[in-house]
């Protein structure tokens, strides 16, 4: 998935925009239940931020991953 530069998310927000998970609640529902790893590491909170860099891996359950590359648009 290509992104255009650094920035920082919410975790429910990114999940959404990068159509991991279908809606809002359905993001929260999956963070909550610890079903949502960036770089290995499991998300807590709902309200997490995330600082979205080149490389950043994230999984949502156990066979859905992604690795963000930063691209030029």
């Amino acid at each position: 998935m290509l992104w255009d530069g650094d920035k920082t998310i919410n975790i429910i927000d990114l999940l959404v925009q990068l159509k991991l998970q279908p809606s809002k609640s359905e993001a929260r529902k999956m963070t909550q239940n610890g079903g949502i790893r960036i770089n290995g590491e499991k998300v807590k909170d709902i309200h997490d931020a995330v600082h979205v860099t080149d490389g950043l891996i994230i999984q949502v359950g156990k066979r859905k991953f992604i690795k963000l590359q930063a691209g030029e648009v």
